[in-house]
């Protein structure tokens, strides 16, 4: 995803009085690109709904009340959050906390996408198996005929009715699952399993395709919040220990970099935190890169068999109504073409959900704009935290 502007290194005033200084260019977040409407919707109501966001968000400013009281600062507005160079630690153990909110937020958001995903994967199934069963149906009459026409054994009536039935007892089987899928779509977004299938209405033939996260040039140490916030809390740590700033600022600068070597045992903790915590976020997008490039080839290649498997359904349906073949070939056919039409549905699904995760890795789920939310109240009716 690339940058909506510019990188900036002058000071914001946000609308709620947040002063926000730092580096990372605005972003659109990834569900906003990824040509789905309702799933950003979808996104963004449960983003707005969600009690542990709202509650995070108290405790946030909770932590920012007890440093003013303690300051004796009470009307100090959080500030000197993102990429600020504080000279004093508490600003940094408030930056830390803000930056694990946002990435409590971006991890929501990434189970709500890959909830929606199995939702739209159950119902392309559902309505693939619904489309079918006229033509099983179709096949049992055809299969009936020829044999009190005495053309063909009996057993091609009996498999026609096995078709069918195996085809209802999927149908149900795949009804129960999308129940349960609904229910924890609507438990994340905060709305009735009625009203998620109102907003979701009927499968669309293909799904809408996320933008590629492989093709962003993402700075993993720069986006991540999680990363961030362990950041600025291991600043803070070596500032309470009267390290300059500027010497630690270059070295977790310097450990940022791909090409680092290793820290030594006895490095601060809280740097040796942070690059652990990076080359595990590095690996980690490794292999989801690895699941996704899997995912698009198995995809391609359905695509391919699909288009073999449907001719020789053709081929096979129409040498059984002409008394050219048997039903078993039909059957075997028809089998095999839903086999790969259902496994098409499948790798499709597995590729948004791969590319969902992905760009949850990369940090593109949060810009500085949605530090404004922390000073959002509950929704209402919202039980009370804790």
């Amino acid at each position: 995803m690339q940058p909506t502007s510019a990188p900036e290194t002058r000071a914001h005033q946000l609308s709620d009085g947040i002063v926000v200084i730092g580096h990372r260019p605005e972003r659109t977040p990834w569900w906003k690109d990824a040509g789905d409407p309702i799933l950003a919707a979808l996104i963004d109501q449960g983003l707005y709904n969600a009690s542990e966001l709202g509650c995070g968000a108290q405790a946030v400013r909770a932590f920012e009340k007890s440093q003013q009281d303690r300051e004796g600062h009470i009307g100090n507005r959080l500030a000197k959050l993102v990429g600020e160079k504080p000279t004093q630690a508490d600003p940094l153990l408030l930056s830390a906390r803000a930056y694990r909110w946002l990435d409590t937020r971006g991890h929501y958001a990434e189970r709500i996408a890959l909830a929606y995903f199995e939702v739209r994967r159950l119902q392309r199934r559902e309505a693939l198996r619904s489309a079918l069963a006229d033509q099983f149906k179709d096949n049992g009459e055809i299969a009936r005929f020829r044999r009190e026409a005495g053309l063909v054994p009996a057993i091609d009536g009996s498999l026609a009715d096995s078709q069918d039935e195996v085809n209802r007892s999927e149908l149900g089987l795949n009804q129960g699952r999308l129940d349960r899928a609904v229910a924890d779509l609507a438990t994340l977004t905060d709305l009735t399993p009625e009203e998620i299938l109102k907003r979701l209405g009927t499968a669309p033939d293909t799904a809408a395709s996320a933008p590629d996260p492989m093709a962003a040039n993402a700075n993993v140490a720069g986006d991540r919040p999680d990363l961030l916030a362990l950041r600025s809390a291991g600043i803070a740590d070596q500032l309470h220990g009267k390290v300059v700033q500027s010497d630690i600022e270059a070295s977790f600068a310097a450990t940022s970099d791909p090409a680092a070597p290793a820290l030594p045992a006895d490095a601060p903790a809280g740097l040796l935190r942070y690059r652990q915590a990076l080359d595990t976020a590095r690996a980690t997008i490794q292999n989801e890169r690895a699941t996704l490039a899997k995912a698009e080839l198995d995809e391609a290649g359905l695509q391919t068999a699909l288009a073999k498997a449907q001719r020789t359904v053709d081929d096979a349906r129409l040498a059984y109504r002409n008394g050219m073949g048997d039903f078993s070939a039909l059957y075997v056919a028809e089998a095999a073409a839903l086999a790969v039409r259902e496994g098409q549905i499948d790798a499709e699904a597995a590729r948004l959900s791969a590319m969902a995760r992905l760009w949850t890795d990369r940090g593109a789920t949060w810009s500085r704009n949605d530090l404004n939310l922390l000073d959002n109240a509950l929704p209402e009716g919202a039980p009370a935290c804790d």
